[in-house]
Formats: C-alpha cells, structure tokens, sequence
C-alpha cells in the first residue's frame, strides 16, 4: 500500500532526527554516558539500541550493514511498488564529517550535516543539514536549514520548512533518475 504524502513526511522526519542522534552519538561516544543521553533524540533512537545490543557508530546501510537498523522502521519513503529507499552510512573515523550521510539507494542524492563545536559543553553538535546531489565528500549544498528551521525534535509534526527541504531531496531524486 502506497504512504501518503504526509506518512512520508513523518517517516522523513524520523529519519532526519535518527540521523542527527546518530551523528552526535557517534561523534561524542567517548562522553560519559549520562552526558551523551541529554543529547535529542538519545532516548527515542539510540537508547533503545543500546539496551538490545544493536547500536552502531559506524556502518553502510547501503551494503545492509547493522547500522541500516536504525533507521528500518521509516527508510520506505518511495512509492508504491518502487524498490528504493533512504539508506544511513556513518563514516567511522569521523561520524561527524561529509563522510557521514543519507542517501537514496542507486544515487548520489545525499543529506549531509554541517557541524560545530558547542563551547558550553565541549562537544561537536550538529547545527543544519543539507541536501547535495554531486559526488563526492565536499560536494556543495542545494538546500541548507538549521535542525530549529526543520523542527527536529520539536515533537511536532513536519513544519512548512520540512516540506521544503523533503521536495527540494524529491526534486534531485527526480532529476537523477534515469
């Protein structure tokens, strides 16, 4: 059965949020751990991957690896009948780098993030993500919003700005396809 538009845009923001958690987890891991959970979206997408046993920092969901479980629950976002899905890949050596990205399966479509150092607790933060569509690790930016901009983890639904930047991902889909 085909999602509806706005079933996307939640499945879109879920995956836009785990990704951050991810990132930031990822980033900071060497944090005492009652540090790293005040971190958004610690509980809801990486807790419960700890508590199981299935976390990982690093990973190519594009190949299958473990670390595409993170995101199983919302990665269909294609649809009806069409076979490609968002895929998480966290470059190990540095999670908090281009390296680091979503990507639509079969394509160089990618979400990447821009990070920061927060001074107030010594940590990198990830401040906007970015939809890109050239290959490459510095690959320049079609779109770019804060993480405020996209209402992550406002425990809303997808804002006016969300949707921009899901048709601003759906129109680079749409031009690299065959």
């Amino acid at each position: 059965m085909a999602l509806t538009e706005e079933q996307k845009l939640e499945n879109f923001k879920h995956i836009l949020e785990c990704f951050v958690a991810t990132m930031e987890w990822a980033g900071n891991r060497k944090l005492h751990e009652s540090e790293a959970r005040q971190f958004p979206g610690h509980a809801v997408y990486i807790q419960p991957h700890l508590d199981d046993g299935t976390m990982r920092y690093t990973g190519q969901g594009s190949l299958n690896q473990p670390i595409q479980k993170l995101i199983k629950p919302w990665e269909a976002l294609a649809d009806d009948g069409d076979k490609c899905f968002v895929s998480i890949n966290v470059y190990g050596p540095y999670p908090l780098s281009r390296g680091t990205y979503l990507s639509w399966a079969g394509t160089w479509v990618n979400i990447k993030a821009n990070v920061a150092p927060d001074d107030t607790q010594g940590t990198q933060r990830v401040r906007s993500l970015f939809v890109c569509h050239k290959e490459g690790a510095n690959a320049p930016d079609d779109l770019t919003m804060t993480l405020e901009e996209l209402g992550l983890f406002d425990g809303q639904g997808p804002n006016d700005k969300l949707k921009r930047f899901w048709q601003e991902f759906k129109t680079q889909l749409q031009s690299a396809q065959p």
